[in-house]
């Protein structure tokens, strides 16, 4: 009998220690998981809203009596974590007029501007890139009642484009293995360009006058 006992109380003791490894290894694998889903995770929201800029103009006109022309000051600041690298900036200048109706409208598409007035210049994270641009226009008629200034950029997801690479060429091989579905969203997001833009009104000054 107590040969019995010892063998009983031994055999608890084998099941329960087999049973605590098998939950801590449950427990090591579930923590895992979500940790390596939560640097997946924190990797993609820091790719895609860490490249972020803060776009501004401002303008003012210059006038004599023959001539006129709006100086635009567009400026870029770099808010997110990594650097800014400008695809496309652009600078636009319309007319706002007081139509026949009423109504004011800027005239659509603005007809002056320039294309890359920042090259392809990039800022790094809290650097501000400012430029002046000079826009000739022409003298404005009675129903001009001011202009308007448009500064654009577009800046290209730079790190999503590459995982869109990744994915196109190894994600369909095991163990990284992916849903067609979600390839297709990775490409669609490797792909997107991001755009900001700001627009400032300028009145038109008195006409000087004649010396």
């Amino acid at each position: 009998m107590p040969h019995s006992i010892h063998h009983v109380v031994d055999h608890l003791v084998a099941r329960l220690s087999v049973s605590a490894d098998h939950w801590l290894n449950v427990s090591l694998g579930v923590g895992a998981i979500l940790g390596g889903a939560a640097v997946v995770v924190g990797g993609f929201f820091t790719a895609r809203y860490g490249r972020r800029a803060s776009v501004s103009v401002s303008a003012h006109v210059q006038r004599t009596a023959h001539s006129c022309a709006v100086v635009v000051r567009p400026s870029v600041k770099a808010v997110g974590v990594f650097k800014v690298r400008l695809k496309h900036s652009t600078v636009k200048v319309a007319e706002v007029r007081r139509e026949d109706d009423g109504q004011i409208r800027a005239v659509d598409p603005p007809p002056w501007g320039q294309d890359d007035v920042f090259r392809s210049a990039y800022a790094d994270g809290g650097e501000e890139l400012q430029i002046s641009v000079f826009v000739p226009v022409l003298m404005p008629r009675e129903n001009v009642v001011a202009w308007a200034a448009r500064f654009e950029i577009t800046v290209e997801p730079r790190f999503l484009r590459r995982l869109g690479w990744f994915a196109d060429r190894w994600w369909g091989l095991p163990p990284l293995t992916i849903s067609p579905a979600v390839r297709r969203w990775l490409k669609r997001q490797s792909v997107r360009e991001t755009n900001w833009y700001d627009t400032v009104f300028v009145l038109v000054p008195p006409a000087p006058e004649d010396s």
